[in-house]
C-alpha cells in the first residue's frame, strides 16, 4: 500500500515530493525532528499505536499543524467520526481510485503550510536549512539528543577550527568518518565499497569540509554567547589526538547531532566552544 500511494503521488503532477515511509506510529513520531512533513497519511489500525492515536500525538507535539489523512479498510462509522472529530483531513477507504487520493491530498495541502520551522528550535531550523542545501534529494534524519563522546570517534575524525580575531581558536566542529561520508554525499551516491571507518577522499571529503565552512554562520545560535568567529580550516585527525578526545569528554558548551541517511548509515558530529 505504501508503494501504491508513493506511485500515485509521484506521478500526480503535485510537484517534486519527498516521501518517507515508516512502519508504525511510534516510528513516525521518532523521525519528526529530522523530517517535518507537510502531510501524514496513515492507516487506522496499526500495532502499538492506532492512526487516531498518532493524529492526537501529532496535535500535542510540534507538528500540530500537519494535516493527517487516513487510507483504511475501516468502515466503522464510530471510528470514522472519531477520526474526523480529531481533525483528520480526509478518510479514504481501500480500494480507492488514484484520482480520489490525489484530490484528497491536494485539498489537505491547500492552505495548510505553517510559518517556516514552526515548532522547531531555532538552532535546528538553521541546521536543517544548511543540511537541505548540503544533501539535496537525500532523505535524512537529524537528532539533537545524542552526545558525541569518545565512544563515537572513528580512527580518523574530521576536525574544523573556528577562530576569533586576536583571540585564537574559540570553537571546533568535529565529525566522525561516518558523518563525514554522509555530509560529503550527493543524490544517488553509492558507497558500499570502503569500510565505514575509511577516511573520505576527493570530492566527498571536500564537501564534508564545506559543510563546516558554511556552518560558521550558525555557531552563534548553536553555541549562544560565542563571539564572532571565522572558519580557519579543517582536516582529518586521528582518534589519538589528545586535545580532541579531551574536548569531546569534557566540553559542556556544545551542540551534538546524529545524522542518518538510509543506505549511508548514521554518523555523529558536534560543535564545541573551547
Amino acid at each position: 500500500m505504501q508503494a501504491i500511494i508513493r506511485r500515485v503521488l509521484e506521478s500526480s503532477g503535485i510537484g517534486d515530493v519527498d516521501i518517507l515511509t515508516v512502519g508504525s506510529g511510534d516510528d513516525a513520531l521518532k523521525v519528526l525532528p529530522g523530517f517535518m512533513p507537510q502531510l501524514v497519511i496513515t492507516d487506522m489500525q496499526m500495532p502499538s499505536m492506532s492512526g487516531i492515536e498518532l493524529l492526537q500525538a501529532l496535535r500535542q507535539s510540534g507538528a500540530r499543524h500537519v494535516p493527517v489523512g487516513f487510507v483504511t479498510t475501516e468502515t466503522s462509522a464510530e471510528l470514522i467520526d472519531q477520526a474526523q472529530a480529531s481533525g483528520a483531513s480526509f478518510v479514504l477507504n481501500k480500494p480507492f481510485r488514484d484520482e480520489d487520493l490525489v484530490r484528497a491530498v491536494r485539498e489537505a495541502l491547500r492552505g495548510s503550510q505553517p510559518p517556516p520551522g514552526e515548532g522547531m528550535p531555532p538552532a535546528l531550523q538553521g541546521l536543517r536549512a544548511l543540511l537541505d542545501a548540503q544533501l539535496p534529494g537525500l532523505h535524512y534524519q537529524i537528532d539533537a539528543d545524542g552526545k558525541f563522546g569518545p565512544q563515537q570517534m572513528s580512527p580518523k575524525n574530521l576536525l574544523a577550527l573556528y577562530e576569533a580575531q586576536g583571540n585564537g581558536i574559540r570553537a571546533i566542529g568535529v565529525a566522525n568518518v561516518a558523518a563525514a561520508r554522509i555530509l560529503g554525499a550527493q543524490r544517488d551516491t553509492a558507497m558500499p565499497g570502503p569500510a565505514v571507518d575509511a577516511q573520505p577522499e576527493g570530492m566527498v571529503a571536500q564537501r564534508a569540509i564545506g559543510f563546516f565552512r558554511e556552518a560558521v554562520d550558525l555557531l552563534p545560535t548553536l553555541l549562544p554567547g560565542l563571539e564572532a568567529v571565522r572558519f580557519k580550516g579543517a582536516n582529518f585527525m586521528p582518534a589519538e589526538f589528545d586535545k580532541l578526545r579531551a574536548a569531546l569528554s569534557a566540553a559542556k558548551d556544545r551542540a551534538d547531532f546524529k545524522l542518518v541517511v538510509q543506505g549511508l548509515g548514521e554518523g555523529h558530529f558536534a560543535f564545541i566552544r573551547t
